[in-house]
């Protein structure tokens, strides 16, 4: 079974460029929604909780751009954190 299971790892053929590739694809897809999403919500929202709409839909924009995955957390915090307190004003 063990053997089985090595060969059909080793058969996937995943490397570091795949999962690398992967966590990047995740990212950028993660950072489209998020940024769609704020864009979609109004600015007297943001104001509501003291936070700025144009620096959430800019900074989402450029860290996912620029810094990848880093940005894809930053997108995540805003879905997880942000987004809800937007969404109860």
């Amino acid at each position: 079974m063990t053997a089985l299971l090595a060969s059909t790892v080793r058969n996937t053929h995943f490397g570091i460029g795949t999962v690398l590739g992967l966590v990047l694809l995740t990212s950028i897809v993660v950072g489209i929604w998020a940024f769609i999403d704020a864009a979609m919500k109004p600015r007297q929202a943001f104001n509501a909780v003291g936070v700025s709409k144009a620096r959430w839909m800019v900074g989402i924009a450029v860290t996912v751009l620029v810094l990848g995955p880093i940005g894809g957390a930053i997108a995540l915090y805003y879905l997880a954190i942000i987004r809800p307190k937007v969404d109860a004003h």
